[in-house]
């Protein structure tokens, strides 16, 4: 259902005022136009804020440290010990600065935080204050199920077999500031990869609860540690982006737009009603 603010009350106020002699049917079509074309203008600003995205300008800067934990239950480093700090924060950066500038937008990196720093109405500050790589236990399955007797799957049991796996998790949290005070957030954002559970579950007999499991595993290692972080990286501009965006919508329209925007990785604009995917506000 569509919210009708207090500015467009005042529009359907007037519009009242000048068509009572009108009939119903088209008063309604007159009503239903403004909500229409408003919408569209909505939509138009941020076709604006992607068309001229040259105009907006990201001082960022980045701590050069990575924390690493082990939450796993055996305490043992299976790929934490053999990660490269420097990699883990260069592959991050770069393609975060990169997915930027694809977009569009101007990137500034800064050798360190700059809080003191003058800000437009158009530069942002980011800041990528914390780094973390957690080594984990992962508990994945293997749901499908074959019946060697009659060749058929999935139609026997609904049988599971789960295997405790390795993984890593990757946390980032950044600071974002504007020339407003009161816009100072915190964004997260977290992504996780796994070792590669491969496998069936067979059951020679339906009547018998024997069954017997075949599975491989396909161990992480420390260049999927590199490519979580680019590919984290990737979302995280496409979001920040994402943010700006309805950021300025939100500014041009007063508030009044209740929609959210969305950009693909192919350049265009998804109308939303609410986030699907986003940096998380701390």
């Amino acid at each position: 259902m569509m919210m009708i603010s207090t500015q467009m009350m005042m529009v359907f106020k007037e519009l009242f005022s000048k068509v009572k002699k009108m009939n119903r049917k088209k008063l309604m079509m007159i009503c239903l136009f403004v909500l229409c074309s408003f919408s569209g203008v909505a939509q138009n600003w941020a076709k604006k804020f992607l068309q001229q995205a040259n105009n907006q300008t990201i001082y960022l800067s980045t701590t050069q440290q990575v924390i690493f934990s082990n939450l796993k239950s055996s305490y043992q480093n299976l790929v934490l010990d053999s990660l490269n700090e420097e990699k883990i924060v260069s592959s991050f950066v770069d393609e975060f600065v990169g997915e930027l500038s694809y977009y569009g937008v101007n990137v500034i990196l800064l050798p360190q935080q700059d809080n003191l720093k003058t800000l437009k109405d158009n530069e942002y500050l980011v800041h990528i204050a914390q780094i973390e790589v957690e080594e984990i236990d992962v508990v994945d399955s293997i749901k499908n199920v074959y019946n060697f007797k009659d060749d058929t799957y999935g139609e026997v049991d609904t049988i599971a077999f789960y295997k405790q796996i390795n993984g890593l998790s990757l946390n980032i949290w950044f600071d974002f500031a504007t020339n407003d005070k009161q816009e100072h957030k915190i964004f997260y954002i977290s992504d996780i990869v796994t070792d590669d559970l491969q496998g069936y579950v067979e059951k020679n007999n339906p009547d018998t609860d024997t069954v017997f499991v075949s599975y491989s595993i396909t161990p992480i290692n420390p260049n999927d540690a590199y490519t979580l972080a680019f590919i984290t990286a990737n979302k995280s501009s496409r979001y920040l982006f994402d943010f700006l965006m309805n950021r300025f919508v939100w500014l041009k329209t007063n508030g009044e737009d209740k929609h959210y925007y969305s950009i693909t990785e192919d350049k265009e604009i998804q109308k939303l009603d609410s986030p699907e995917e986003f940096l998380e506000i701390l």
